[in-house]
């Protein structure tokens, strides 16, 4: 059924902060594309700074930019 599947879009809208109409439009398209893009660059600077891409920045991968850089973090 495709409103059934229409209906499987809305957690992802709600998720990207999009309005939850459960309709595959250009602004889901345009917003799964840019978190997907911003996945993909984020894997690639955590590889580079010899931290597992997992994509999702956090606390190692700011460890790993800032050494990178010799750039001393604040301790915590």
């Amino acid at each position: 059924m495709i409103i059934k599947e229409y209906q499987e879009f809305k957690p992802v809208q709600r998720a990207l902060g999009l309005k939850a109409d459960g309709m595959p439009g250009p602004k889901t398209l345009a917003a799964v594309a840019l978190k997907l893009r911003c996945h993909e660059i984020w894997s690639a600077v955590q590889a580079a700074v010899n931290v597992t891409p997992d994509g999702i920045p956090g606390p190692a991968t700011a460890r790993g930019i800032a050494a990178a850089l010799d750039i001393a973090l604040p301790r915590s």
